[in-house]
């Protein structure tokens, strides 16, 4: 009988689109393999290349600079970039390695010792901050500052250039750099072999516990913390530009995600469209609302509907309160407010609620909590149209929809914007509907500790696409002094580290002829169109900072020394401050 043939010809590089896309997918999370994987001649390279360069890495190591720059040079790689993973290091002013010898050494044991181990520390710090393009600054103000700009500025020259050249990145994660991270070109003098790693750049005297509820105020300096906030508005900025070249939506939504203590990752930011998985796996939320539309508003409620985990919802206007004349926050609230009270649908989970800064009717109220009267066990209210005298006349006429809720009525609201995960206590000043506690409510224990380090959800922000000249603030950089005689106060365009760049603009309204002083101008006009013949938008130095120095306060001096007035500077008029003031921008 004769034997079956065996096909040899079958080869790796000839397997199904399909099934390569599973053993890449299950080499997601090991870059040495992918890459070894493209080493094989395959028909599916851009399949692996779009998962090995998905995610790009980078922190205050000279190393990640390289790579990321590298990787935006090529358009063949950049383009599959999605998220942008941004390493915290430990605060270079501090060495565990050598802690415990120091220790043993001590003051009163071996002088000589102690002074080499301490030379050795300065030694190996040098190192360290060497390899770093950024470094923790401690110590005075001024030279803070003054550092912070310039290294700043430097990190912009590549940053923003390396972003345009990422069309699809629209995420950033901000993390614990690993522990086992090497510090190239630094190892431990002692020996002369072992790597310094992320791990010995830590502060031995941070008890641990605070380590892990405060991760990164203790590991890390301001001006790192400062520049995270930088990379966030240029991610922000570049999503906004690739949104209007692509003629997409207007409105965009930023969603921030904040993790747990367990977890390594600090938080999230993502920016995009509205989608409606957005929140598919979201349990607790803040929605906050920026002048959005009502096309927005109607994805957004159908992304709430499809939310089949969400408990926990806050809708809030960051619209600023002399906007209410536009309408664009009682647009929202009503928009909401009307969706799941008319259509036939509801936010399925939904436990707590909570409105902050919007204008609606009880009507409009009463509707909502009744759709939601199965799950809804308490309402919180916050600096809203409807007060808490409307309330009680609704539990007085025994309105059946707050029969199980827990209403609760503030005039004012912390400078925290959490959810918390359980119900809010009476506060002083705060006003709950008395016959509306739920059992539920009561039984509920409350958790010690601060709310916020227990909090896990995500913050939405929508938003419109922000102006041109809002692009433009620090190039529109300031100074001020006073003359020594009247003391009179200029101003004049600096160029300089200490100068400030422009946070108020001088808006004008063509059709109307107004003058408004802010950093938005839809606050004031709608319709306003920076490509519009008439709108425009002027920097000025009225920013916080200024108004300080006009009104002697210490801090400033420390910010801004005695310095002498050019040549074609400008007084600052009187007539100009009052304005600043009936405004309310000062």
């Amino acid at each position: 009988m004769e034997e079956p043939q065996v096909r040899h010809g079958a080869s790796f590089r000839d397997l199904p689109y399909e099934v390569f896309g599973i053993i890449v997918n299950s080499l997601g999370d090991h870059p040495r393999s992918l890459k070894a994987l493209r080493l094989v001649s395959t028909h599916h390279d851009d399949q692996i290349v779009h998962h090995l360069f998905r995610r790009v890495s980078l922190s205050m190591l000279k190393t990640s600079v390289h790579s990321f720059t590298s990787i935006a040079a090529h358009p063949h790689l950049a383009r599959h970039v999605r998220v942008l993973l941004w390493q915290d290091l430990p605060s270079t002013d501090h060495l565990s390695m050598f802690e415990d010898e120091i220790r043993e050494a001590g003051p009163q044991r071996d002088s000589r010792r102690l002074a080499e181990l301490f030379r050795l520390r300065e030694q190996v710090r040098d190192r360290v901050a060497s390899a770093c393009w950024m470094r923790d600054v401690d110590g005075a103000l001024l030279w803070h500052r003054a550092y912070f700009t310039v290294s700043s500025e430097y990190f912009r020259s590549w940053f923003v250039p390396a972003l345009a050249s990422m069309p699809q990145l629209n995420k950033l994660v901000i993390e614990a750099m690993h522990r086992s991270t090497r510090i190239r070109g630094v190892v431990d003098p002692r020996d002369g072999k072992r790597p310094v790693t992320a791990e010995m750049l830590s502060d031995p005297n941070v008890p641990r516990a605070v380590r892990r509820v405060n991760r990164r105020s203790p590991q890390m300096g301001e001006a790192a913390s400062m520049l995270t906030e930088t990379i966030r508005q240029k991610l922000e900025e570049h999503v906004c530009e690739h949104s209007r070249l692509q003629a997409e939506s207007r409105a965009l939504a930023s969603v921030w995600e904040t993790n747990t203590e367990d977890s390594a990752v600090y938080n999230s930011f993502t920016y995009g469209t509205v989608q409606r998985d957005l929140w598919s796996n979201v349990t607790s939320l803040d929605l906050k609302i920026d002048r959005v539309d009502a096309a927005t508003m109607r994805d957004v409620c159908g992304a709430l509907s499809a939310a089949r985990g969400l408990t926990r919802l806050g809708l809030i206007s960051e619209t600023r309160r002399e906007a209410s004349s536009t309408g664009f926050a009682t647009a929202a609230a009503e928009d909401f407010l009307l969706y799941f009270s008319e259509a036939d649908t509801t936010i399925h989970n939904l436990q707590y609620l909570r409105l902050e800064k919007l204008n609606f009717s009880t009507d409009q109220l009463v509707s909502f909590v009744w759709a939601h009267r199965a799950t809804l066990i308490g309402l919180g209210i916050c600096d809203c149209a409807v007060s808490h005298a409307d309330i009680e006349v609704l539990r007085e006429n025994r309105c059946p929809a707050f029969v199980h809720s827990t209403v609760q009525v503030r005039p004012w609201q912390s400078q925290s914007s959490y959810i918390y995960r359980w119900p809010l206590a009476t506060a002083p000043g705060d006003q709950t509907a008395r016959g509306c506690v739920a059992p539920l409510a009561r039984s509920q224990p409350r958790p010690g500790g601060r709310p916020q380090h227990m909090y896990a959800g995500s913050s939405v922000s929508l938003f419109v696409e922000p102006y041109r000249f809002s692009a433009e603030a620090f190039r529109h950089r300031w100074m001020w002094a006073r003359t020594e005689g009247d003391e009179t106060v200029y101003y004049w365009p600096a160029t300089g580290a200490l100068s400030e760049p422009t946070s108020v603009w001088k808006l004008t309204h063509g059709a109307s002829g107004e003058t408004r002083y802010g950093s938005d101008p839809r606050v004031f006009w709608p319709d306003w169109d920076e490509d519009q013949a008439g709108d425009a938008a002027e920097p000025t130095p009225f920013c916080r900072e200024f108004r300080k120095f006009v009104n002697r306060v210490r801090w400033t001096y420390r910010c801004h020394p005695p310095v002498k007035v050019p040549k074609g500077a400008t007084r600052f008029d009187e007539a100009v401050q009052q304005e600043l003031v009936r405004q309310q921008v000062w």
